[in-house]
């Protein structure tokens, strides 16, 4: 075998031997990557689930709080003091629901513009 034949056989040697290591490297940095990324997740899954959870709580109480507030209004009572009002003061009434009509209006208006 030539020398020359003998320097490229070395060469490629080398090369696979190069190629073997950067196959190691990159294998490893990919481990370590995989592994710091799946930590990363479950540290963010972990403090979205206790930031639901709070919120979660607190809907729940803002809830019950309102519920209890809504079963507290006798509705007979609140009409018929809706009624008086009405009875004692008709332009104040009609003003008021026309008011209340217009910026219903204009919320509920489309712009077709």
């Amino acid at each position: 075998m030539s020398e020359e034949a003998i320097d490229g056989i070395a060469g490629e040697d080398a090369t696979k031997g190069r190629i073997g290591r950067a196959k190691e490297v990159l294998g490893e940095k990919y481990g370590e990557a995989s592994e710091s990324v799946k930590a990363k997740y479950a540290d963010a899954s972990k403090i979205a689930k206790e930031k639901f959870a709070d919120a979660s709580k607190v809907a729940k109480e803002k809830y019950e709080k309102v519920k209890g507030k809504v079963d507290e209004i006798e509705f007979e009572e609140v009409t018929e003091k809706v009624r008086a009002y009405v009875r004692e003061n008709p332009g104040k009434a009609i003003l008021i629901s026309v008011g209340v009509g217009f910026l219903i209006g204009l919320l509920l208006r489309r712009d077709d513009d």
